[in-house]
């Protein structure tokens, strides 16, 4: 056989080795000669040292001002308050030293937090404000223990709805596990052959150790954390209230800083924000007016503009006219038009206790299927607004070879010009609910929400229930009247909408901007704003002392209270 030729078959199989035995270093392989071959790629990545290079600098200036200025002496006897560094965010951090700020106005505390490992950058920011102790996961690496007490539980898992009827420490909802899983991988149904799900349940076990060490080391009178949902967040909380402390979850939404208290395990089913109807309806008339009035401000167009946080940025950006859109998609006069509004895939879709469908990829599928057989009908398949943001997994890789009745829209078209065509809007849980009703296009939710007791949206109470009401849908089915609209106002106003100048909660632009602009903004109110830090502390304090447990809506019912009957709201 000439040379040639046994060089060719060499290679091949070679080739064929390397992608059969090592399947991760040829996808690492096929990365880099894609960055070479791609100079945009060069651009982006000199952008992102120089970036990098530049937060370093400015990481530094900001621990320093805080050491300087804002940095609470920390002391043993203390109010023990335990916290997260796995967020490694300015805005999160400057949040956390307004919260502390209420604390310490009534107490000497004593600061601990835990911290990835002992190399962790965050560190320096928490030291710089008074925290003296910390504690490493790293000091509790995963062990052979670990290891086979999740393998004996994986082993008998056969489907994704196995892995949401597991057992996990401290009766620790399984779905915890499974969202968790979902996010790292960026992936609506992971695959169950995936090494991950190995990985984060033995990690599971590891943190369950560590947590335990820390519970038996301090006297935990209250834990801060950055989130909720992942596993290290999630499994902290559930001991936490378990062992009858009082937890708190600091965010960001929508520019406003919000604090959700955590009593009972019951209250993380509600992770965020919330405000039932039955509390509403325990209002005089004259408040509910005034709290109305400020909803339906609030979902005027022009006033969602204002609104820098990145999901409204990006589901309202690119507006154009019905007829237009229309037009474009060619959709024959006097034809129902339903909108499906797709979720970001893999951003926890338990949050609210799904359970009438495994994840959105299982609801995804279930929805296509009706809509193929519902021909007469229009639908829009609307993508999340973040969706390329977010990245990982996209849905025109759902949508190959759909019926002509079917279009999917481009991401950035806009929430105002969908529902202006829409006759039915189709989610799971999403906020495109409460701005739909409130526009008067009725909406399907195909499982829980966190506003099903507020009755204006059509909540399926199972997967059946769901696809027989997508199934049956027509325009005489579903109605949305005055009540709804008013209800989904109300809702948006309180869970979404910042609160009024008068209340003097503080807007902090969005998590998302690039990091010179929040470490120049937060630098420039701590140098200059010598009442910011003691004012939105003095808010917190009223707050906790009402054992309310959502910081942002407490203070908004509480303004309308006092709300004079006939003034109108800007």
């Amino acid at each position: 056989m000439p040379q040639k030729e046994n060089k060719i078959i060499f290679m091949k199989l070679f080739k064929i080795k390397i992608n059969y035995m090592y399947p991760k270093i040829s996808k690492l392989f096929t990365k880099i000669l894609k960055f070479f071959l791609d100079p945009r790629r060069w651009i982006i990545a000199y952008q992102r040292w120089i970036e990098n290079k530049n937060k370093s600098k400015l990481w530094l200036e900001f621990d320093e001002i805080l050491k300087n200025k804002l940095k609470i002496q920390s002391k043993s006897e203390g109010e023990v308050i335990l916290v997260d560094g796995l967020w490694d965010n300015p805005n999160h951090f400057f949040r956390l030293r307004i919260f502390l700020e209420a604390l310490y106005k009534k107490n000497e505390l004593y600061l601990i937090a835990f911290l990835k490992n002992r190399n962790s950058r965050s560190k320096e920011t928490l030291s710089a404000l008074g925290f003296d102790k910390f504690f490493y996961i790293s000091d509790f690496p995963i062990n052979d223990e670990d290891k086979k007490r999740a393998l004996s539980i994986l082993k008998s898992v056969k489907s994704h709805e196995d892995l949401l009827k597991i057992k996990l420490p401290e009766n620790l909802p399984p779905y915890i596990l499974y969202d968790t899983v979902l996010k790292i991988s960026k992936h609506p149904q992971t695959n169950l052959s995936s090494e991950l799900w190995m990985e984060n349940l033995s990690d599971l076990y590891r943190l369950d150790r560590f947590y335990n060490h820390i519970f038996k080391t301090s006297n935990i009178k209250k834990i801060v954390l950055s989130h909720v949902r992942k596993n290290e967040f999630g499994l902290l909380l559930q001991k936490g209230i378990k062992r009858k402390i009082t937890c708190f979850n600091i965010y960001a939404a929508y520019e406003m800083m919000r604090i959700r208290r955590f009593d009972d395990l019951c209250d993380l089913e509600k992770p965020m924000e919330t405000y039932s109807y039955k509390e509403y309806s325990t209002l005089e008339d004259n408040i509910k007016e005034s709290i109305i009035k400020a909803g339906k401000n609030y979902l005027n167009p022009g006033n969602l503009n204002k609104n820098t946080d990145i999901n409204f940025t990006r589901a309202y950006g690119m507006q154009s006219s019905k007829i237009d859109l229309k037009k474009r998609l060619s959709i024959p006069k006097g034809k129902t038009i339903v909108t499906v509004y797709f979720h970001s895939w893999y951003d926890f879709p338990h949050a609210y206790g799904m359970k009438n469908f495994t994840d959105f990829l299982d609801w995804t599928n279930s929805t296509l299927k009706i809509a193929r057989k519902r021909k007469d009908i229009v639908w829009l398949l609307k993508p999340h607004p973040c969706e390329s943001w977010y990245g990982g997994f996209f849905l025109n890789q759902l949508t190959k070879n759909l019926p002509k009745n079917i279009h999917t829209l481009d991401e950035s078209t806009s929430v105002l010009t969908a529902l202006e065509i829409s006759d039915f809007s189709v989610t799971v849980h999403g906020t495109i609910s409460l701005e739909s009703v409130a526009k008067g296009v009725p909406v399907i939710c195909a499982d829980k929400t966190w506003f099903e007791d507020w009755n204006f949206a059509y909540v399926a109470s199972s997967k059946s229930d769901y696809e027989e009401k997508l199934l049956n849908i027509n325009v005489n089915s579903f109605k949305v009247n005055k009540k709804m609209q008013n209800k989904a106002s109300v809702c948006a106003y309180l869970t979404m909408a910042p609160a009024e100048q008068e209340i003097k909660i503080k807007r902090l632009i969005s998590d998302h901007f690039p990091p010179s602009k929040i470490f120049s903004d937060l630098m420039k109110i701590i140098c200059k704003d010598n009442s910011y830090i003691n004012d939105q502390g003095d808010l917190i304090m009223n707050w906790l002392e009402s054992n309310n447990k959502n910081f942002c809506i407490y203070h908004k019912i509480n303004f309308h209270k006092d709300y004079p009957k006939n003034r109108i709201i800007n």
